[in-house]
């Protein structure tokens, strides 16, 4: 049965840090923890269907996952957490007084863990099942940024689960996650005006409907002289969580911000982990993982040259570029969309629908 587990490597922070809860660590034989391998690791917890899935945990971890260097969630460290939550909580209303209308208690189960978290009252959209889990922590400049002002007050929206348990961090979440401290979607944040020193949405807005409304939003519970910081992809694969709509162009990311009237300068650059290199790689890697196996060879002795001495037409005919059409549509080029305008006879004299 493990072999046919293909082993993936969790993107998990290793960085300790004496302002936070170090929630991920390497799976060791001294201080395994079976619920917490189940969670991070998604292709064991998919292969576990069996009655005792902790032991099926602690297997594999015996037979594969010390020699692999997996990660873990350390559940014993959660009570922890809800205890830093709670004083999060009280600084968070001291500031936003408003939020204590607009916020209740939730729990959430987690295996045979409970979570104990928060989410928007009268919000009947969260929390949102969840298969994958995002675990990255964040890039150097923006760990120093929080920690270095140890008594501001952050909003991380759509935080995934972080590694590190910030306790100047409001991690708003639409999945009860182990770091998540609201349940709330970005487009109707439950904070009064004016509230955060500053306000992270990372990867996030390509997965909502409207991505300007969630950037209004960002901005306006950012206290004046605030910033709002935005990762937003655009050469990228399709990768849904839950769903995936809009990339953006540098250009388009600055123009969501630059015509806001709250705000008084818009910069945008290209970190290093937005490098054009990553695209490419991430692309070539959804290509070959979804060949037959007697074809993954020779694609990835291709070389650059080889594509590029290629026309279009000719690409198609190789063998390798057969993609199957559920991955042509993952790393597409482009879409091509044909919409049907409703039929003359179902609408109005206006042009409306004669139903609207």
């Amino acid at each position: 049965m493990f072999e046919k587990l293909r082993r993936r490597r969790r993107a998990v922070g290793s960085t300790t840090s004496p302002r936070g809860i170090q929630l991920y660590a390497d799976a060791t034989e001294k201080d395994f923890d079976p619920l917490g391998y189940l969670f991070v690791n998604e292709d064991v917890a998919a292969a576990a269907q069996t009655d005792d899935r902790l032991a099926f945990a602690r297997e594999h971890f015996a037979v594969y996952g010390q020699n692999e260097g997996r990660k873990q969630l350390l559940t014993s460290l959660l009570p922890a957490v809800v205890e830093a939550r709670t004083g999060k909580m009280e600084a968070l209303y001291a500031r936003s007084p408003g939020s204590r209308r607009g916020i209740e208690p939730y729990t959430a189960a987690l295996g045979d863990a409970t979570l104990t978290l928060y989410k928007a009252r009268d919000e009947a959209r969260v929390p949102v099942p969840f298969e994958r889990v995002s675990a990255h922590d964040y890039d150097e400049p923006m760990q120093a940024w929080f920690d270095e002002n140890p008594s501001s007050l952050f909003l991380d929206v759509g935080a995934g689960s972080r590694p590190l348990y910030r306790p100047n961090v409001v991690y708003a979440e639409i999945a009860a996650l182990p770091s998540t401290d609201i349940l709330c979607f970005g487009d109707k944040l439950p904070f009064d005006d004016d509230v955060f020193d500053g306000v992270v949405a990372l990867a996030v807005l390509e997965h909502v409907e409207d991505p300007f409304e969630v950037a209004a939003e960002l901005v306006r519970v950012t206290r004046p002289n605030g910033q709002v910081v935005v990762d937003w992809p655009f050469l990228v694969p399709v990768h849904a969580y839950p769903h995936h709509y809009y990339n953006a162009t540098p250009q388009g990311a600055q123009l969501a911000f630059e015509r806001m009237p709250d705000v008084s300068s818009v910069r945008s650059s290209v970190p290093s982990f937005l490098h054009p290199v990553y695209t490419l790689r991430w692309m070539l890697d959804e290509w070959i993982q979804s060949l037959p196996e007697e074809q993954k060879a020779d694609f990835a002795e291709l070389r650059v040259a080889d594509i590029l001495a290629e026309d279009s037409e000719q690409l198609e005919m190789k063998a390798w570029s057969r993609l199957p059409t559920e991955k042509k549509r993952v790393i597409c080029a482009g879409t091509r969309v044909v919409a049907t305008k409703r039929a003359r006879s179902a609408l109005s004299p206006n042009g409306t629908g004669a139903g609207d």
